[in-house]
């Protein structure tokens, strides 16, 4: 049974007793469909009812960010600028954590903004955090100069590209924290992501004390 107005249509369930299941259904938009239910014994369903959250073509840009290169120039350059630095890095690491917990937010207050465009916000944010080492540029400016065209390259519509880059030029607007968009997530999730509670340069590190994070929330 197949429900919508065409090959992409929003909603389709399948019966049958092949090897992948003996019963599925399926909900989103098309081929980038959100989620997904299975039913049956074969090797692609387990016994009983599975659920899965899927959002196949918008993980498709956030790794070809990854993989383009002036993204890994540009991470190259952070990693080499901060060889020394004893407090929070802008790495790979901070990157996903950022995008991870403002996958949470989004989902705890259903504000329903794409896996594709989180992602892209936070592996960006700090892109050009070594231009801020070594002109004093804020790398918020930096960053955004930088996003645009690695957006545009992996695929986001220009619509998009121009959210992202918002939202990255806000990032440490404290006035961008109280947003329902994009920007007040990528703050937020920000903020949230040091683990000030078991830093070891926490007494050196230049944050006030009320900014500092001193138990996990997310």
């Amino acid at each position: 049974m197949e429900i919508g107005d065409g090959p992409e249509a929003s909603a389709w369930m399948e019966i049958g007793d092949g090897p992948e299941a003996s019963a599925r259904m399926e909900i989103g938009d098309g081929p980038e469909a959100s989620a997904w239910m299975g039913i049956g014994d074969g090797p692609e369903a387990s016994e009983g009812m599975t659920f899965g959250y899927r959002e196949t073509g918008q993980m498709e840009r956030v790794n070809r960010i990854l993989r383009h290169e002036a993204f890994v120039r540009h991470m190259r350059d952070n990693r080499t600028a901060e060889k020394e630095r004893i407090f929070c890095h802008h790495d790979i690491a901070h990157f996903l954590d950022v995008a991870r917990i403002a996958m949470i937010i989004n989902l705890q207050e259903g504000m329903e903004l794409s896996q594709g465009m989180i992602y892209g916000a936070a592996l960006l944010h700090d892109i050009g955090r070594h231009e801020q080492y070594k002109t004093g540029i804020p790398h918020e400016i930096a960053s955004a100069r930088i996003a645009p065209d690695i957006l545009a390259d992996c695929g986001y519509a220009p619509g998009e590209v121009s959210e992202i880059t918002e939202a990255i030029l806000l990032h440490r607007d404290g006035e961008s924290g109280s947003r329902k968009d994009l920007a007040g997530i990528l703050y937020r999730a920000d903020k949230a992501s040091r683990a000030c509670f078991v830093c070891e340069a926490s007494e050196q590190c230049g944050w006030k004390e009320e900014k500092k994070n001193h138990i996990i929330d997310w």
